[in-house]
């Protein structure tokens, strides 16, 4: 019982600062609460967002890692890392990255957003396909547009 209230605590004061941008401190909630749940790959991502936005992509790139090393198709945390190496200008890392969360999201996506389909996954959750976001749709179209310029000089 002690456990599950105090991750539950650090869940809800690392999601109150994270949502403040406040990300000095979601990451050391985010810190306390990974002491206590162990490695887990949606904690290791939102502490890769943290680290990314504060400017330290060094332990952004850390974190995302431990988070594929806890869950290696872990979608978030792959676009994370695409996401920071394109920052620091290592397109081949960038591409790599790309290229599996583009293979995820292809192999989970079957059919194109509608209301419908929202309607039929609130239904029937195990027939419904992968129902992509305006936001995932355009970090496709970034990822494409990554891989399809493999040509430059940095790969």
């Amino acid at each position: 019982m002690w456990f599950a209230s105090r991750k539950a605590r650090l869940e809800r004061r690392a999601a109150r600062a994270f949502g403040l941008k406040d990300y000095g401190r979601a990451i050391l909630a985010l810190e306390e609460l990974l002491e206590v749940i162990g490695e887990n790959a949606n904690s290791l991502h939102v502490l890769s967002v943290c680290r990314q936005r504060q400017g330290e992509l060094d332990s952004a790139i850390a974190a995302a890692e431990r988070g594929l090393a806890a869950d290696p198709e872990h979608l978030p945390c792959l676009k994370v890392l695409a996401e920071v190496h394109a920052a620091r200008n290592e397109m081949k890392i960038a591409r790599g990255y790309a290229n599996r969360a583009l293979a995820l999201l292809d192999a989970r996506v079957r059919t194109p957003v509608t209301l419908l389909h929202r309607v039929r996954a609130a239904v029937d959750p195990r027939g419904s396909a992968h129902v992509v976001t305006a936001q995932e749709r355009e970090w496709m179209r970034w990822a494409r547009a990554l891989c399809d310029a493999g040509g430059d000089k940095n790969n």
